[in-house]
């Protein structure tokens, strides 16, 4: 829709994929890498249950925390053993307690991925795969170091040591350019497209980091009801419909619009450039 507009606009228009944006976050390497530092500004279109001009997003740490203890039978000498499960249960408690001292924003999420080997053999070895969350890069460095404490004294309280891993690339929250922001809200308005709960968080996402490089937005268009919440087996069966086709077309017009609205004016350019430094 933008390509024919190349010359008018004097700009440029690129396409981007991105392979394994899920688990590895590959925005964040290609960030690191350099490939947006030549642009003005990069967005992309993110299906939901609402519309949002432009999405909280929460930054996300994911880590293996591993413990290692002895194993032993347990049944004929568990006193011989030293019990990794036992550290990893005390470590999921201790972050439980540590959620009433967090701000409101943070968040915790974790399961023992493995547990041990078989019910008559003490754990020797046992793991947690940890998700963080906060709405700030800073803080939620700070909460990852508090989990260590927990891991430390998960680990003396059980006679057990730990290690941590980390686990795919850290994503950050993204940064807010109100240029850019007021843009794609007269685009939304243009189409009728009410913006519903702004303030509601949206989750966590690879392209956060992509906007500590260049002015960066995901406004989100609404496909479904209200109650059709994103990631839901609901969810993944509004893809097969009519109703994604449709989402498709309008997504594009989003893209399209916004392009077209902000480089058809130098003020508006020099603007999100501004907005993007002073952030």
């Amino acid at each position: 829709a933008v390509k024919d507009l190349q010359e008018q606009l004097d700009t440029d228009f690129h396409i981007i994929g991105t392979p394994d944006e899920e688990v590895e976050g590959q925005k964040c390497h290609m960030a690191v890498q350099g490939v947006f530092d030549q642009y003005d500004m990069v967005i992309m279109i993110h299906l939901n249950h609402r519309n949002i001009v432009e999405p909280v997003l929460q930054c996300c740490l994911i880590r293996d925390y591993h413990f290692y203890g002895k194993a032993a039978h347990a049944s004929a000498a568990p006193w011989e053993g030293c019990n990794a499960l036992n550290a990893a249960q005390l470590f999921l408690h201790a972050i439980d307690m540590l959620r009433q001292h967090t701000t409101a924003d943070a968040q915790f999420h974790g399961i023992i991925s493995h547990g041990g080997d078989f019910p008559n053999i003490v754990p020797e070895h046992a793991t947690v795969k940890q998700m963080i969350r906060a709405l700030d890069k800073d803080y939620v460095q700070y909460l990852d170091e508090f989990l260590d404490d927990c891991a430390s004294g998960a680990a003396k309280a059980t006679r057990t040591t730990w290690k941590k891993e980390k686990c795919g690339e850290d994503f950050y929250n993204l940064k807010v350019n109100e240029t850019g922001v007021s843009a794609i809200q007269e685009v939304f308005d243009e189409l009728g497209l009410a913006q519903q709960d702004a303030s509601a968080i949206f989750g966590s996402s690879d392209i956060g980091n992509v906007s500590f490089y260049c002015p960066t937005f995901q406004p989100c268009l609404k496909i479904g009801d209200d109650e059709t919440v994103l990631h839901s087996r609901e969810f993944e069966q509004l893809m097969h419909t009519d109703k994604a086709v449709s989402a498709l077309t309008q997504g594009a017009k989003i893209l399209a619009y916004t392009a077209a609205k902000i480089f058809c004016d130098e003020e508006k350019i020099a603007a999100m450039q501004r907005d993007f430094l002073k952030g």
